[in-house]
């Protein structure tokens, strides 16, 4: 998460909020559409098909399966990054339909230079989910910080001398040194997946997509949602597209961590739980991380509703974004940090109903929750402009999260008192935090990084507090966090 926001911090400097920029946010963001509609669903849902694989046939019979599936991916991917590379201009009016002739050469050429990377990105998300079904989660990790800090350094070292280019370089090296690390770590786990790229078992495919296939719709609509927002925006002004990948970073970016964590460590675990039809570890579990979930959004809601501005000036303001430009990323980043409070319990609750072998609820509700942005998308922008956005995003998501929640597979009244009391407690704090440093503001000039340390300092007291009159266990989370670090 922190080397993301630095990446955008540093990004903000060399490229500010400018026409480059935004080709740059268009080009990457339709292969990551593309990525996410053909294999988005399969990488979602490998880890717990594995686990349900593994108790029904066996470790070495499933590894020949996934190694038919590997091939098929890489087949198919191979065969779609040839085809955009032959008619990327068809491709690039969709994304952009307001540029001119001369804009639109400038975006299909970004797009040249990245679709490779869809294969690249591909052949590495799934070696992780490979190496996630076996239990190893750390090494991926820290692969991915590696190359992270590695993209960094290079957009230091090459954007004064290639400009926006330097992040296409930085992001293939870390690409392919993020490969490196996961096929070092799969050889010695003895996993081996190489083989030839044609050569595929349809049977052994067949499970994979068919347990995969309920959650082609909501990805499919989730993407055309993408390109319809990018769309729009890049119609409103020039800088729009760029304002908005600003503003959401820091929500995206705690949600993806946690995301990644429901996905790599839970979702496994709650499989194993059910198919073994242990209800009651199942509920420990999921608890544990529910109310952990909670506590982190708490943190990210607060400090966004008490001083935005703050945190925008101390990362964006280099110097290359104006004044209303910062403005805006500071209101929009406060809208993007609500709707975290939704996404975070949409994704939480689809990760238990698809643990239960119940994951066409979650896709179903997935999609109604993608056909509402797209319907608010469309007929408010002109009303709203760019703050139509979030609020599609949060509304959206209050509804399809209200839905899965309902259909919980294992009925449990404390479930219902733990979310009430986390609403309250997101709420409450973010009030407390904003009415605070509406008066703190009255006062002179403050230094940001004092008015942040002393946000989080006041979330803390606050959960403190809020634990103590409430009855949650975030003492005891606060606790088991210090205990941890002394230990270690």
């Amino acid at each position: 998460m922190g080397s993301s926001i630095i990446t955008l911090s540093i990004s903000s400097k060399y490229f500010g909020v400018s026409i480059d920029r935004d080709q740059w946010v268009l080009a990457m963001g339709f292969i990551l559409v593309l990525d996410l509609a053909i294999w988005g669903p399969i990488n979602e849902t490998f880890r717990a098909k594995f686990v349900f694989l593994q108790h029904e046939i066996g470790d070495k019979e499933v590894i020949e399966k996934v190694r038919s599936m590997f091939s098929f991916i890489n087949f198919i991917t191979l065969v779609l990054v040839v085809i955009i590379l032959i008619y990327p201009r068809a491709l690039t009016s969709i994304i952009a339909p307001s540029y001119n002739k001369m804009q639109l050469a400038h975006l299909t050429k970004m797009v040249l230079i990245l679709t490779p990377s869809f294969l690249l990105n591909q052949i590495c998300q799934f070696m992780t989910s490979v190496l996630n079904a076996h239990n190893t989660f750390y090494i991926p990790e820290a692969a991915g910080l590696a190359t992270a800090v590695l993209n960094i350094i290079l957009i230091i070292v090459l954007a004064p001398r290639f400009g926006i280019y330097a992040l296409a370089f930085g992001y293939y090296l870390g690409v392919l040194l993020l490969f490196l690390l996961l096929l070092i770590q799969m050889r010695k786990l003895k996993i081996n997946l190489i083989g030839n790229p044609f050569k595929f078992k349809f049977n052994d495919v067949k499970p994979f997509i068919l347990f995969a296939l309920p959650f082609y719709l909501p990805y499919f609509l989730a993407q055309v949602n993408s390109v319809v927002e990018k769309s729009i925006a890049s119609t409103l002004n020039v800088g729009i597209v760029s304002i908005i990948d600003y503003s959401r970073k820091f929500s995206d970016s705690a949600i993806s961590v946690l995301t990644s964590v429901f996905f790599t460590m839970l979702l496994p675990l709650l499989s194993q739980y059910y198919s073994k039809k242990d209800d009651k570890r199942f509920l420990v579990e999921f608890k544990s991380m529910y109310q952990l979930s909670f506590l982190i959004i708490t943190f990210i809601v607060g400090i966004f509703s008490g001083c935005p501005g703050a945190i925008i000036g101390l990362f964006y303001n280099k110097g290359n974004i104006t004044a209303d430009a910062l403005n805006k990323i500071s209101n929009m980043s406060m809208f993007y940090s609500w709707s975290a409070v939704p996404i975070t319990l949409y994704i939480l609750l689809g990760v238990v109903l698809l643990s239960s072998d119940n994951g066409r609820v979650y896709a179903i509700f997935g999609s109604v929750a993608q056909v509402i942005m797209i319907l608010i998308n469309l007929l408010f922008n002109k009303i709203f402009g760019i703050y139509t956005f979030p609020f599609s995003l949060f509304i959206s998501h209050i509804i399809a999260s209200a839905f899965l929640f309902h259909r919980f597979p294992i009925k449990n009244h404390q479930l219902f008192l733990t979310t009430i009391k986390g609403i309250a407690q997101i709420a409450l704090c973010s009030f407390v935090l904003y009415y605070l440093n509406q008066k703190i503001s009255m006062l002179h000039q403050i230094n940001s990084l004092f008015i942040i340390v002393l946000n989080i300092t006041m979330i803390g007291l606050f959960l403190l507090i809020f634990s103590h009159i409430a009855k949650t266990n975030d003492k005891e989370t606060f606790m088991k966090i210090i205990s941890k670090i002394k230990a270690g």
